[in-house]
């Protein structure tokens, strides 16, 4: 059950919530090709500018947003990174999908972002160049959009944990929280998944090509898809779905998360580390890093210096959480819209006060198979799912879901004297009840009546925000202007600084790691 009187008595209930948006976007001509340019001086050092960075590819962009009480304020800052990149950008544009047009390239000529000299910059490399050898460069250029959660102390104290102290209390609160996310989350597959069609040059060799039908020779798709990405057949690792991390306290989460970063796996032993004298990946390990952990939602927390995300979590316990499994909302031009965070606000605080039991019996795994299911067959009519082992229909439980998302949403909204936060919710009914209005089936349809291919379909909406975003006028231009120089004044003293040479350092982190868990 939701309790949702946990929250009755807390005033201005939305403003008591910090949210961000991570959103990745490949750079492009206005042919639609991969850009072939490093990242451009004007965007700042992708190691130092907290805004604007790099993700896989050099690019590869990643506009990060800080944290807002409002989703107003949330909006206009997403709005104004983007209009301050295309005011950067010559003769290019952002791709306005979550699945990639590579078709011209071969996985060799997709670059590899560059941080710089220094051992930070050449960590972060030379991680990337191990994803390039485990999983291809091609799959690391799929896009998403990433949305930072997390809720002050007034909600915290309210969700009635019982905890030794407050720093468990947000511990076990945020686990609870992500415990229901993974239980649900086909429900936000169904309703925001934007990839019911993929390129046919990212369709890898380990999966069937005859359970996808044709568009064109260049577009495969399944009917009743919602995100491939999210599926076997876009971002996915056959290896990590081996793993078993708990999400059942923080402490499990990381015990299992430091055995997939020390557990050797054969094919990346067979890489090895070294080709020559040239790093070609971090360890042989099933995890190189924790980032490397591709799982719906994480714990996170605010990382000091060099330190990495495990150390600071056992050190600072869950400061918010990241939800990984949205794709780039076609219909907005910054990738993501109002309703839409709305919506993941009450559903994420409906998360923190529904009764979340500790998994058992590899209960998880029902849970993975149902976001599995939806994702590939979400809009299937009839489509049964599982719920406490047994078989349910779809409908009638994203219902049931939303009718308690909908009594948080008016939470959210009272004292506003505006409904923002329940018409949000009373539109994703309307796509429950009708399945023809998910994003899914409207890129499918229109991919059909128009006759074009998905790389087609993405070029046109690309040119068109990108003429939108370019018109506007940036308000905040000059304060990105100023910390992209500063940021690379940053970046320049640490590639100025280096101490220890990068072999070193390797082992410095690695033995970091290793005294921190063996002595806690």
């Amino acid at each position: 059950m939701t309790n949702i009187n946990l929250l009755k008595d807390i005033r201005d209930l939305s403003s008591k919530i910090l949210r961000g948006i991570e959103r990745e976007s490949l750079r492009v001509n206005y042919s639609g090709d991969l850009s072939n340019l490093t990242h451009p001086y004007a965007l700042g050092s992708a190691l130092t500018n907290k805004n604007i960075t790099m993700d896989y590819s050099e690019a590869l962009l990643e506009l990060i947003t800080g944290t807002n009480n409002s989703v107003e304020s949330l909006m206009e800052e997403l709005l104004s990174i983007h209009n301050f990149v295309y005011s950067s950008l010559d003769n290019e544009m952002l791709w306005h999908n979550s699945i990639p047009e590579l078709s011209s390239k071969k996985d060799n000529d997709i670059p590899i972002a560059w941080f710089g000299k220094s051992n930070a910059g050449m960590y972060k490399h030379v991680y990337r160049k191990g994803l390039a050898r485990r999983y291809g460069r091609k799959m690391q250029c799929i896009a998403g959009l990433h949305y930072n959660f997390s809720l002050n102390e007034e909600i915290i104290e309210n969700l009635g944990y019982k905890a030794k102290d407050q720093e468990n209390l947000k511990n076990q609160s945020y686990f609870k929280l992500m415990r229901n996310f993974i239980r649900h989350s086909w429900l936000i597959v169904y309703l925001f998944g934007s990839t019911p069609a993929i390129s046919r040059d990212l369709i890898g060799s380990n999966v069937n090509i005859k359970d996808l039908e044709e568009i064109d020779k260049n577009t495969f798709y399944m009917p009743y898809a919602t995100s491939l990405r999210v599926s076997k057949f876009g971002y996915y690792s056959k290896v990590q779905s081996t793993l078993d991390i708990s999400y059942n306290s923080l402490e499990e989460f990381l015990v299992g998360l430091y055995e997939a970063i020390r557990k050797p796996w054969p094919d990346y032993q067979n890489i090895g580390t070294r080709y020559k004298d040239e790093w070609i990946q971090l360890n042989t390990n099933i995890l190189q890093i924790e980032n490397e952990y591709y799982s719906m939602i994480r714990p996170k927390c605010l990382i000091d210096n060099n330190d990495r995300l495990i150390n600071s979590l056992k050190n600072k316990g869950v400061q918010y959480i990241e939800v990984r499994c949205l794709d780039i909302d076609l219909d907005s031009a910054i990738g993501i819209s109002a309703e839409t965070c709305r919506f993941l606000d009450a559903f994420l605080l409906f998360c923190a006060t529904e009764d979340s039991p500790v998994f058992i019996n590899n209960e998880y795994k029902e849970h993975y198979e149902n976001f599995s299911n939806v994702a590939c067959r979400g809009r299937e009519p009839k489509l049964l799912i599982k719920k406490a082992g047994s078989q349910v229909p779809l409908k009638q439980w994203a219902t049931e879901i939303i009718t308690k998302v909908s009594d948080i949403a008016s939470l959210l909204d009272k004292g506003t004297h505006k409904n923002l936060y329940c018409d949000s919710v009373l539109n994703q009914l309307r796509k429950i009840n009708d399945q023809d209005l998910t994003p899914s089936a409207m890129i499918i349809k229109n991919l059909r009546d128009r006759k074009i291919s998905l790389a087609e379909y993405s070029l046109e909406i690309s040119k068109n925000y990108a003429s939108l975003l370019k018109s506007e006028r940036n308000l905040n231009y000059y304060k990105y202007k100023e910390n992209a120089i500063k940021s690379h004044e940053e970046c320049q003293e640490l590639d100025e600084k280096n101490e220890i040479n990068f072999d070193e350092y390797i082992k410095f982190l690695q033995d970091e790691l290793n005294e921190h868990f063996n002595t806690h």
